[in-house]
């Protein structure tokens, strides 16, 4: 209860078929705790799950000790870097039997999400918003969300070896 979601990147890669759902966000009354989710689905049915917490040495630098995310430039670059134990599942099980602890195995990526487009701020020109305790209570609430489009690059690497390369999704 009380967790913001801070960060989020969704994306889908065609060419190597690896799609992926990462999230980043604190808790409100204790914004120094970062917790994230990683959901990574791979070809052949499989998908590889993460829920982690930490605390961060600063509450503005997302880091949840396995996970952390790096702004490289305001509004336009941002680097999400994981390196930490994941829950392999397949969707098939995912889809039929809900999420359940699977076996785990060490996962690493190194994503950058870009983009050139503007971010579009759904609260901009609600004047109610810009006091301290109304935007306390809107802090999981749609109002609170900035969205932008871009391209997400980089890799990911399984413990068996296994690397995938996203490239523009």
């Amino acid at each position: 209860l009380h967790w913001g979601e801070n960060y989020v990147v969704v994306f889908f890669d065609p060419a190597s078929e690896v799609g992926s759902l990462l999230s980043m966000g604190r808790w409100v009354i204790q914004p120094r705790l970062w917790r994230n989710m990683s959901y990574v689905a791979l070809p052949n049915d499989r998908v590889y799950t993460s829920k982690n917490y930490g605390l961060g040495s600063d509450p503005r630098v997302p880091h949840s000790g396995v996970f952390q995310l790096e702004v490289l430039e305001p509004g336009r670059k941002l680097r999400y870097v994981f390196d930490g134990p994941a829950d392999e599942r397949t969707l098939t099980d995912i889809n039929t039997t809900g999420h359940q602890i699977g076996r785990n195995v060490l996962m690493k990526f190194d994503l950058v999400f870009e983009s050139d487009a503007p971010i579009w701020d759904m609260h901009a020109k609600l004047e109610s918003d810009h006091n301290i305790e109304k935007a306390a209570a809107n802090f999981n609430s749609p109002e609170g969300h900035i969205e932008q489009n871009g391209y997400v690059s980089g890799t990911i690497h399984l413990a068996n070896g296994e690397q995938y390369n996203v490239r523009q999704a």
